[in-house]
């Protein structure tokens, strides 16, 4: 509409100044002021609007997180998110900038950058762009930009790992894990040293536990034009076996029910393109009212166009952003 106004007022005035005799500048200058002056006028009322809208999709945002079903669903012991102040430092709150650190806001630690000791990388995390006008933490693969994860709880235990995520390239794209491990398959001794999770492929989504214990999900291929964000719900439990979650859909499940044993710590974001803007883990398997009542909440604070509230089949189809 803004545009649409710009455009007939240049039509409008344009002829008039064209038209004016050759006496009569001084007041086709005046004109012309009054156009851009109504043109700033109007481009600052788009920027400022911009910026309204964003300010109160972060607050809503905000707003969703202090009253998310994770503050009283018990056995939380990882939960990052972008949206509240308190999840990075002040000087690092940013678009653009480099992040050393990224709150736990369950128990108020930040979780370790990368380094150039450990991993050879020149580049952090950063503060990122948006995901539907909410701040998250964008990730580059050929930086080698991760942040470690402290993942001794899930030894020899059952596990639910959720994950808010946008990618920003088609292939293979892991947001948890090393994938040198999962290419070596695990020790000779364990299969379930390591713990890979995302993009195995432009379709595909993996769940591994070692080279031998993994299994795949279908989604569609991607489009950058129209890769919007999904949530990811990964649950090992020791009575049913591992099952994966796309927006609520039941996408892919596996019946072994093996735990992780040798874990220290995994890597966030090491082999990924894309944002993450929530990243939660449970030392259990959660129930299902649990998982679903975690799925409507990321599915309203990030402005999902659509997920399963049934966790309705899909494991024999494709989860897309518009369902099964």
């Amino acid at each position: 509409m803004i545009t649409k106004n710009i455009k007939e007022i240049f039509s409008r005035y344009r002829g008039v100044i064209i038209q004016k005799p050759h006496s009569s500048k001084a007041f086709s200058l005046i004109e012309l002021s009054i156009v851009l002056l109504i043109i700033g006028i109007l481009i600052a009322a788009t920027i400022s609007a911009k910026t309204l809208i964003k300010n109160s999709r972060i607050a809503a945002a905000q707003s969703k997180t202090i009253s998310s079903p994770i503050n009283s669903i018990p056995d939380a012991t990882i939960w990052l998110e972008s949206s509240l102040d308190k999840s990075f430092s002040t000087d690092e709150s940013e678009d653009g900038i480099e992040l050393t650190g990224w709150n736990d806001i369950k128990s108020g630690s930040a979780q370790s950058v990368n380094s150039a000791a450990d991993s050879g990388a020149s580049n952090k995390p950063i503060y990122s762009n948006s995901i539907n006008s909410i701040q998250a933490v964008g990730f580059n693969s050929t930086n080698d930009t991760y942040f470690n994860v402290n993942a001794v709880n899930l030894n020899n235990s059952d596990y639910t790992i959720i994950v808010l995520e946008r990618r920003e390239g088609s292939g293979v794209n892991y947001f948890l894990g090393d994938p040198d491990n999962l290419a070596s398959g695990g020790s000779s001794s364990s299969e379930d040293e390591t713990l890979v999770l995302g993009y195995s492929g432009d379709g595909t989504v993996i769940h591994s536990q070692g080279g031998t214990n993994d299994y795949d999900s279908s989604v569609e291929s991607y489009s950058s034009s129209n890769e919007g964000p999904r949530i990811f719900t990964f649950i090992q439990n020791e009575s049913t076996g591992k099952k994966t979650y796309i927006n609520g859909y039941l996408a892919g499940s596996s019946t072994d029910k093996t735990q992780p044993s040798n874990l220290s710590t995994l890597k966030l974001g090491k082999s990924y393109d894309g944002e993450i803007g929530e990243f939660v883990v449970f030392n259990r398997a959660l129930k299902g009212e649990e998982r679903k009542s975690i799925e409507k909440y990321l599915q309203e604070k990030w402005r999902l166009d659509d997920i399963s509230t049934t966790g309705q089949d899909c494991t024999s189809g494709e989860v897309s952003n518009s369902g099964c």
